[in-house]
């Protein structure tokens, strides 16, 4: 790995009065050649490779700096041998345009492909306001003996100052589930998981506030199966399908 950068401030003296009106010219350049170490936080990970640059310039001044220039994470590649499972292509860039970055990236697994795109606009009085696409067709997300499972997502994400909206849909083209033996109990869901039903009143906006006081998180997200999703449980053999 290496790492270079410089950092101006024409004209500046420590008697020089308000450091945030100060002029900045500023520049940084990273290279990491190749993230295998993350394997030694990840020891379920299979091989992983890929690299990381960055390119950043500021201006501006030091209270309120333009960022231009790009982090870029490409090549990439992971595998997960428990799920049976090897990510390729995966590519992240976050572009930086003085007011807001640029979100681009994807990968693939199995014959299936997956892509993001967004932006976040630099606006700390509004909470950062971000925006995110992932979308996906046949991504493998499990190919195992008992399980194979491809997914097709088409997801929303939005956040500012008010809150955050996951929104969008889930498809199961296909998926296999023959376990060779079904678990020994069922699980309770935590104290802090509510059903609702169609015919359920709205609750007051209110009622929806966090009680940690934290940014407010709304989820409408569909879950379709296709008619290629299959069951075989021990005597047990069906199809799920629906949303």
């Amino acid at each position: 790995a290496s790492a270079a950068g410089h950092v101006e401030l024409p004209g500046w003296s420590p008697e020089g009065g308000d450091l945030a009106s100060q002029r900045l010219d500023a520049k940084l350049e990273a290279r990491v050649p190749d993230i295998a170490f993350v394997k030694a936080f990840a020891p379920d990970l299979g091989k992983v490779e890929g690299r990381v640059t960055a390119d950043v310039a500021a201006s501006g001044t030091v209270g309120a700096p333009k960022l231009t220039g790009q982090v870029a994470f490409q090549g990439g590649r992971f595998g997960i041998p428990d799920a049976g499972l090897d990510v390729k292509d995966v590519q992240l860039t976050a572009r930086l345009q003085r007011d807001r970055v640029d979100y681009q990236g994807g990968a693939r697994s199995g014959d299936g492909e997956l892509r993001l795109t967004g932006q976040t606009l630099l606006d700390a009085a509004q909470g950062w306001p971000t925006q995110l696409a992932v979308k996906g067709r046949d991504l493998t997300v499990i190919d195992t003996v008992d399980y194979v499972a491809l997914l097709s997502p088409d997801l929303r994400f939005r956040s500012d100052k008010e809150g955050m909206l996951l929104e969008g849909e889930l498809f199961v083209p296909r998926a296999r589930l023959r376990p060779a033996k079904l678990p020994e109990g069922a699980v309770a869901p935590s104290g802090d998981v509510k059903v609702k039903r169609r015919d359920a009143p709205r609750e007051a906006p209110e009622a929806r506030e966090p009680a940690g006081g934290g940014l407010p998180l709304a989820l409408k997200v569909r879950l379709r199966f296709g008619d290629q999703v299959r069951v075989v449980a021990l005597k047990l053999r069906g199809r799920l399908e629906g949303n």
